[in-house]
């Protein structure tokens, strides 16, 4: 399915970690929605210190762009608010419509 907004294509990124965040910047940095999926079993506590790592590590990541020069800091919110974090019980939400799915879990 795409955005409504920009026309392109959600992306999903099966696990959290550091490839799943790496994916979440590329694609959100090119326009894309992103659903960032956890894919370990966790509780609230731990799902929430989860997303907020994750979001923290792209917006650095995000934020190291706009120190180069490659982007505004104005960029920032708008690229970092294109990834979302899903927990492993919303599997099926973050993956139903989304056309381009990309794996990142460790083997």
């Amino acid at each position: 399915m795409a955005d409504p907004m920009t026309g392109k294509p959600v992306i999903a990124a099966v696990g959290a970690g550091r490839m799943g965040r790496g994916l979440a910047h590329v694609f959100a940095y090119a326009g894309h929605d992103v659903r960032l999926l956890d894919v370990k079993e966790r509780d609230a506590d731990g799902y929430a210190a989860l997303e907020k790592e994750a979001l923290s590590d792209v917006r650095r990541t995000v934020g190291l762009m706009a120190a180069f020069g490659l982007i505004s800091e104005g960029d920032i919110d708008a690229i970092v608010g294109r990834v979302s974090v899903f927990p492993l019980a919303e599997a099926g939400a973050a993956l139903a419509d989304a056309p381009v799915i990309f794996e990142g879990v460790p083997e």
